[in-house]
């Protein structure tokens, strides 16, 4: 009895019912670990396919989302690395005055001679011309090189006695500079010896640094009030203004004097 048991095949029915079991129970994980990107046909995967979030940086390949995959208006500034974008990456013409921040254009960001009249503001200009420096007059200070805008003062400083450079006076402009808004620096004014000057005191006085040349420059100017004689004015790099006449000036015109610092 047990052997016809034994001995008795599985009918067709139970084999099948064996396999669909097998298949409902193991098939879907062999099909998970044995599918790969070769087995899928080309443009078979969809949106609706691809469960949401679940495509990172790392599945995207360089270069693969190109303008037309975007939103309009879906990149904002916090998406976009901070310095990653260059001049080749705005599109010419696109950027307008709400999106540049205040102050954020300096002068070393302006290409020369490329701003026009009307691309400047005039109510944002100080025009304002930059006041006028008067040579001081003073009879007490022997050392004019540490007292720029000083006439020079050679005798006792006690005393007051002694030789010295002045305004000439006479209804003539004082000695004065200034610098204009190209950076010209300007002399003016006429000026006199209020005694023998001699080689002691050629020096009239001392411009202050930002007012100084690179170097000397000689100037050929009005010289002496007798006979209106042409004479020199030296300014150096030290600030010196200096009478660079071969003669004792008594009279000197420092009008018409201009040069860059």
């Amino acid at each position: 009895m047990l052997a016809k048991l034994f001995s008795r095949r599985p009918s067709h029915a139970t084999v099948v019912a064996y396999l669909a079991l097998f298949v409902a129970l193991g098939g879907t994980t062999y099909a998970a670990a044995t599918i790969g990107a070769s087995d899928i046909k080309d443009n078979a995967v969809h949106t609706n396919h691809i469960k949401n979030g679940e495509v990172k940086n790392a599945d995207l390949g360089s270069n693969s989302v190109g303008n037309g995959k975007l939103a309009p208006g879906s990149v904002t500034a916090d998406k976009v690395k901070d310095e990653t974008l260059s001049g080749g990456d705005i599109k010419n013409f696109s950027l307008g005055a709400a999106d540049v921040a205040p102050n954020a254009i300096v002068g070393g960001h302006v290409i020369d001679d490329s701003l026009k009249g009307a691309d400047v503001d005039e109510s944002s200009l100080d025009l304002t011309p930059e006041a006028l420096h008067l040579v001081v007059e003073s009879d007490r200070f022997s050392d004019c090189t540490a007292f720029p805008g000083l006439f020079c003062f050679a005798g006792n400083p006690l005393s007051g006695v002694g030789t010295s450079w002045g305004n000439y006076g006479n209804g003539y402009a004082g000695a004065g500079y200034w610098k204009g808004r190209d950076g010209v620096v300007h002399l003016q004014g006429s000026i006199k010896a209020t005694a023998d000057n001699g080689d002691a005191l050629n020096s009239i006085f001392y411009l202050p640094v930002g007012y100084r040349p690179v170097a000397t420059h000689l100037f050929a100017t009005r010289d002496n009030s007798e006979g209106d004689l042409e004479g020199a004015v030296e300014v150096k790099s030290t600030g010196e203004v200096r009478d660079g006449s071969s003669g004792k000036s008594v009279y000197i015109s420092l009008d018409g004097i201009d040069f860059r610092p």
